[in-house]
């Protein structure tokens, strides 16, 4: 016996399995439905008062064929043909494609953390430093953490940052102290 799907259920669905906005979701299955391989049927309607109009024609003709326009939104929608729809037009992502939208992800962590940085002063380590706490923190390689090194750079412009050569040493005052 088919499972039977209404249309929130059959959105909440598409849109798990391919990680899409509930609109997107919407119009994948809009589109299922308008292809016509995927079953529908009304909900049951429970009549509380008859109004005396019987229409059952249920011979061949026009008032058989299924109308597109109908709103799917108050269909239920067969689970195996939508599963099976989708899997031909919305296959599965290949792993590599799970893997780089994660990288890109963790490309984006690492800008936010080096926002953070750039805005709580000056650069207190040379890059190298921070790209190998980025590489160990993130998960990322060098050319990722080069394009977040530069996009933090364009979000916040610092001048105290980014200078070529090694950082400024702390200055010793009489007695080897330290001073900023």
């Amino acid at each position: 016996m088919a499972d039977w799907l209404s249309f929130e259920e059959a959105v909440e669905m598409v849109r798990c399995r391919l990680d899409v906005s509930v609109g997107r979701a919407q119009k994948i299955i809009k589109d299922a439905f308008a292809s016509g391989e995927v079953r529908s049927h009304h909900p049951p309607v429970l009549l509380t008062a008859d109004d005396g109009l019987v229409d059952f024609n249920l011979g061949p003709g026009p008032l058989k064929k299924r109308v597109m326009s109908a709103d799917v939104t108050k269909l239920y929608l067969s689970k195996d043909d939508l599963l099976d729809w989708l899997n031909r037009h919305h296959p599965p992502e290949h792993p590599a494609a799970t893997r780089r939208r994660a990288k890109a992800r963790n490309i984006g962590e690492c800008r936010k953390w080096l926002l953070e940085l750039r805005k709580g002063g000056p650069q207190r380590k040379r890059k190298d430093d921070y790209k190998a706490e980025a590489m160990n923190r993130f998960g990322i390689g060098p050319d990722q953490f080069k394009t977040a090194w530069k996009t933090a750079a364009l979000e916040i412009p610092r001048s105290d940052w980014g200078k070529s050569g090694r950082l400024a040493k702390k200055k010793s005052v009489g007695n080897n102290r330290l001073v900023n």
